[in-house]
């Protein structure tokens, strides 16, 4: 059943990816699949924190699951967050240096044990989402750190 579940959702990503999407803004414009797979990617898992989890059962749990995350093979940051509004959502970011090591640890037994025991304790509303840096943008939107200027001492 684990496995069922990572094969599919690879299965699902690797179609997406090889037949290419199109802008729905632009239907002229195709996405070519090879340039979702160069570089770095972002992997946003958001759930829904169920009504019976215990706030402390689930971040004992949860801070094991971060640390296996965060030091599987390939990936290079892994930051959990949850709503401020005081809602139940939370939302895991993992950056990877690539899709084929997410692909991997999907694969492992860490991550099917995880889902297991998120599915079935902890959360419902499990959405993962996969990011990529666009490469048709030439800016990166970062503030630039400003010179700090010594006031005229006379």
């Amino acid at each position: 059943m684990k496995r069922a579940v990572s094969l599919v959702v690879l299965t699902a990503l690797l179609m997406c990816l090889g037949i290419g999407a199109r802008c729905e803004k632009e239907p002229e414009v195709i996405v070519k699949p090879m340039m979702l797979l160069v570089g770095n990617i972002e992997v946003d898992l958001t759930f829904n924190i169920n009504a019976g989890a215990t706030i402390q059962g689930y971040q004992s749990w949860a801070s094991g699951v971060i640390s296996k995350i965060k030091n599987a093979p390939g990936c290079t940051r892994c930051q959990p967050m949850h709503n401020m509004l005081d809602s139940p959502k939370v939302k895991w970011i993992s950056a990877w240096n690539s899709l084929k090591d997410w692909a991997t640890f999907t694969e492992s037994n860490e991550w099917q044990d995880m889902l297991s025991d998120l599915h079935s304790k902890y959360a419902n509303d499990i959405n993962i989402e996969i990011w990529k840096v666009d490469l048709q943008m030439k800016v990166m939107y970062e503030k630039q750190p400003e010179e700090i200027q010594k006031p005229d001492t006379l």
